[in-house]
This record gives structure tokens, C-alpha cells and sequence, in this order.
């Protein structure tokens, strides 16, 4: 999804809610390369960038707010985006999967 999605959901007067894990870097490519800064977002807004498609949305650091946002999206007549900030490190199946590809590259550098 790129996001431009809300645009249809609006027009077809569709209420999806759309969830977006904020981790505040691309936490996947991340694990492959953990000492690269180019992972590393920008801090962007993602509930004014749903607004401005004519979504509803709301931000959640903590387990009480992404209750009370989503609390918010299910009685929402417009597509629904909640940012939902999450910290801590990778999960253990990604930290595992960057552990095994980087051993396969250091085995086969070509």
C-alpha cells in the first residue's frame, strides 16, 4: 500500500481501518543493515497525510490509546488511519532471518 488507497476507500464510501506500525525507520530492511542511517524516517505525520486524503485518524504510544483510537475508527463513517508507535527491537523471526542471509552472503559474496 502506498496510502493513496484512502482516496478510493473515501470515494466508494468504504470505512476501512488502516493500521500503520510507526517504528520510525524501515524496521525490516533495518535487520539486513542495522548500521545504515538510510533506514531511518523522518518522523512524518501519517495521521495529518490520512486527513488530508479526507480520512479520520489518530496517533498511539501506549496500549490505552490504540484502545481509545480504535475505539474511535470503529464508530468513524470515513476510512480510518491510527498511527500506532511502537519501540523495542525486531522480532525474533526477523532478527533470526538477518542472521541467516548475512551468513549466506559472507558464504557466497558474489
Amino acid at each position: 500500500m502506498t496510502g493513496m488507497e484512502l482516496c478510493t476507500a473515501k470515494k466508494l464510501e468504504q470505512n476501512p481501518i488502516v493500521i500503520v506500525f510507526d517504528d520510525g525507520y524501515y524496521g525490516t530492511l533495518r535487520a539486513f543493515g542495522p548500521e545504515l542511517k538510510s533506514f531511518e524516517l523522518a518522523g512524518w505525520d501519517y495521521v495529518s497525510v490520512g486527513k488530508a486524503l479526507g480520512c479520520d485518524g489518530s496517533s498511539a504510544s501506549t496500549p490505552l490509546e490504540f484502545r481509545d483510537s480504535l475505539r474511535s475508527a470503529l464508530e468513524s463513517k470515513l476510512p480510518y488511519l491510527i498511527d500506532a508507535r511502537i519501540t523495542g527491537s525486531p522480532s525474533p523471526l526477523l532478527h533470526r532471518l538477518s542472521e541467516l542471509i548475512s551468513k549466506k552472503i559472507g558464504e557466497n559474496p558474489t
